[in-house]
């Protein structure tokens, strides 16, 4: 039986979310141990409809990007150019996180120690060639024709705050180069990468 606290709960997630269509499945997602992605999974669809918003989110761990969960962050807004400056954010931060435990000090001594600057160069190529092998495995930019802006607004709602806008155009370049996308159409580069408006197909 419910008490008085569970049942003003259930109240007010009935009046943020606006129906109570999150407990159909919630015992299964509870059975995963996934109920926290679930109900922010509702709010977040809760938010576009009932808005017309278009809705981004993305989990919080205790350590920045490891540890147990603390929180989702839904981040909601009518115009793109707030994702990307919020996308970049988020992605920064999570640089800064990784930096600050990669080149912390440490009791044994690493064999080759990075640089700061040493550091900086291999994380942006990591980064990229992560991206590159993201989109490559994604089906539903797979085979389709766009500019690379394009395809970049398409893609980084499902990778929110995992990387920074710019990193799209070399990502999509070191596929071409490798032969997993094609350049349809004219091929402009400046410093060896692609430019936004070049039109590919992954």
């Amino acid at each position: 039986k419910k008490t008085r606290g569970h049942q003003a709960f259930d109240r007010l997630l009935k009046e943020v979310i606006g129906s109570d269509e999150w407990k159909e499945s919630a015992q299964e997602a509870r059975d995963r141990a996934d109920l926290p992605a679930h109900m922010a999974g509702a709010y977040v669809q809760a938010i576009g409809h009932a808005g017309g918003y278009t809705v981004c989110w993305t989990s919080i761990a205790k350590e920045g990007d490891r540890g147990l969960l603390k929180y989702h962050l839904v981040f909601a807004s009518r115009h793109m150019k707030a994702f990307a400056v919020m996308n970049d954010i988020l992605a920064i931060q999570h640089e800064r996180v990784e930096r600050d435990r990669a080149l912390i000090p440490r009791d044994v001594p690493q064999l080759l120690p990075l640089t700061a600057a040493e550091y900086d160069a291999e994380r942006a190529q990591t980064l990229v060639r992560d991206l590159a092998a993201s989109l490559a495995a994604d089906e539903s930019v797979r085979g389709r024709e766009c500019s690379i802006e394009q395809l970049r607004l398409s893609a980084f709602p499902k990778r929110f705050g995992q990387y920074k806008l710019m990193q799209y155009a070399p990502a999509v370049t070191l596929l071409v180069d490798q032969g997993r996308a094609t350049v349809v159409g004219e091929e402009k580069r400046r410093s060896n990468q692609l430019q936004l408006a070049v039109r590919v197909r992954i």
